[in-house]
């Protein structure tokens, strides 16, 4: 077994379990909270054009607010983040060159 089928099964292991606590806080959120009932759209959402600038901005005010996520944010992002691991480890999906 090499490093990279080691890196693959651990970052499987992680998303597993990442994947987990996400749904156990999920329910458990869930369970406490009451009913809203949306004002238009899927859960209230509107509709809006994309705007590059507005995205860029966005994302950097995202990755600040991660220091500041609770842990359903923090566990949702680790879970993607050891998934892209897995499947860069795996080879489905090339990373750079």
């Amino acid at each position: 077994m090499t490093n990279v089928d080691i890196l693959f099964w651990v970052s499987i292991g992680l998303m597993v379990l990442s994947f987990l606590l996400l749904g156990h806080l999920i329910i458990a959120t869930t369970r406490r909270s009451s009913p809203t009932t949306p004002t238009s759209g899927i859960g209230g959402a509107q509709p809006q054009a994309l705007d590059v600038a507005t995205l860029v901005k966005d994302m950097g005010e995202l990755a600040a607010s991660f220091s500041k996520a609770g842990p359903v944010g923090t566990i949702a992002t680790l879970c993607v983040f050891f998934t892209l691991v897995a499947l860069a480890a795996s080879g489905v999906v090339k990373i750079g060159v």
